[in-house]
């Protein structure tokens, strides 16, 4: 399921719970492909105050990326 958020970097995320593959469509119409990702990092992105920001500091260099 995509979730929009509302975010200056990020428009929506989707998160395979299953495969623990996390898809993040930035607002410039590029998407991030990352595995191994747990559920709580993601319900943590969705509500963060600044989901740009916690992309930036816990996701982005955090987990492999295709």
């Amino acid at each position: 399921m995509l979730i929009k958020l509302k975010s200056q970097l990020i428009d929506a995320v989707e998160y395979n719970e299953q495969r623990r593959m996390l898809r993040i469509c930035l607002v410039d119409g590029s998407k991030r492909v990352f595995s191994e990702v747990p559920k709580s990092t993601v319900e943590d992105l969705i509500s963060a105050q600044s989901p740009g920001n916690y992309y930036i500091d816990y996701i982005r260099s955090q987990f492999p990326r295709h």
